[in-house]
């Protein structure tokens, strides 16, 4: 899920943060894990934490809480499903499910994990544009490898599934216009700024998640202190 909300964050920070401190960030990021911003959201949260707490100090949690809050909230009944609050993430989906032939490859792959190859199989798309339309949906986070129960590979193909399960669309006559998507679960489970969004009301839970992030700081810190 990260990979699908890592572009609107960067956005954010740019957006939220002064140009200054955003450099700071970006610069750290590439001297420290060889990694742009936008990497470590997408592939490893706890890099991008780790350098905003070296920048931002005990701002940080706030910081990142606030700027996820503008991306999506959290439906109470159901903590599958968020409401999708920022215009580029629903532009993307909007754009994506806009397009026939993408449209086609997320339908197949909504509510089982199949290789691309099996995919190609069962559509009328040309094999060069199908795989060019599917980097195009890994790029963009709308469909995501799946590791879960050792279904990873099979004959040595990868398997892909689409990152919800279904969402709806709720029109206004403003511009507040939102998607509500459902999110798989081993997708959410996985997602750092889905639990940096979600888990306030519980301190135990809040805490047990800045304790995992400090210790993972504290373990990175103390790698690089021994490269050194």
């Amino acid at each position: 899920m990260d990979i699908f909300l890592a572009d609107s964050f960067e956005s954010l920070m740019k957006e939220n943060l002064s140009t200054n401190t955003f450099q700071k960030i970006k610069q750290k990021s590439l001297k420290l894990w060889g990694m742009t911003v936008k990497e470590c959201i997408s592939s490893d949260f706890p890099k991008v934490h780790f350098v905003m707490y070296d920048v931002l100090g005990h701002t940080t949690h706030k910081i990142e809480k606030d700027l996820a809050r503008k991306m999506f909230s959290v439906c109470k009944k159901n903590r599958y499903t968020i409401t999708i609050h920022d215009k580029n993430l629903s532009e993307k989906i909007l754009f994506s499910y806009g397009k026939r032939q993408k449209k086609v490859i997320l339908d197949l792959l909504r509510d089982d994990s199949f290789s691309l190859f099996d995919v190609l199989n069962h559509t009328d798309i040309s094999q060069s544009t199908f795989y060019r339309r599917a980097q195009e949906l890994i790029f963009d986070g709308l469909i995501i490898e799946n590791t879960s129960h050792g279904v990873t590979f099979e004959n040595n193909c990868k398997k892909y599934t689409s990152l919800f399960s279904g969402f709806t669309i709720n029109y206004f006559q403003s511009n507040d216009n939102n998607i509500q998507a459902v999110i798989k679960n081993e997708f959410l489970d996985s997602s750092w700024l889905y639990h940096i969004r979600h888990i306030s009301s519980s301190i135990k839970k809040k805490n047990l998640l800045v304790s995992q992030y400090e210790l993972k700081d504290f373990q990175t810190h103390e790698s690089i202190n021994k490269k050194r």
